[in-house]
């Protein structure tokens, strides 16, 4: 079975304390900051990409989101493998920093879409976001 280097997929459900946590932030970030740089946080309700069921998070072995801010050497590898062997598998890291103005979302090295193979080679050997192979907008909401 693949053996993601060191690191341990976790998938588990965040306790009410966090979820209660996490709303009370995207809660004051739209409070306090312009809403469209808020919006590249955190998807509005309705739509987030977990909502199809083809889309997780990556936790490192300290409970910590896969190479985020603030992480050990150790994640931050892990996510680095993780963007160049993802396509193998048929996912993609879909929020790279290089994609922020076609994305509108912020860098998440732990996010991970599945697309399967096929398309995951294609964006990743030509360093797109899915947007632009989609030929969809992406970055705003229809207000």
């Amino acid at each position: 079975m693949l053996k993601v280097l060191e690191w341990i997929l976790q998938i588990k459900y965040q306790d009410l304390d966090l979820m209660r946590h996490k709303l009370a932030y995207i809660i004051t970030m739209y409070l306090h900051t312009e809403k469209a740089e808020a919006d590249r946080f955190s998807a509005r309700p309705g739509y987030s990409e977990h909502q199809t069921g083809l889309v997780f998070d990556l936790i490192d072995s300290d409970g910590q989101l896969l190479g985020s801010e603030g992480t050990s050497e150790r994640s931050k590898k892990a996510a680095q493998w993780l963007a160049n062997n993802a396509h193998k598998y048929g996912f993609i890291v879909r929020y790279k920093p290089e994609f922020v103005e076609k994305t509108g979302y912020m860098e998440e090295s732990w996010h991970i879409r599945y697309v399967g193979q096929d398309v995951a080679k294609i964006l990743y050997e030509k360093n797109i976001p899915l947007e632009e192979y989609l030929n969809a907008p992406g970055g705003d909401y229809a207000e």
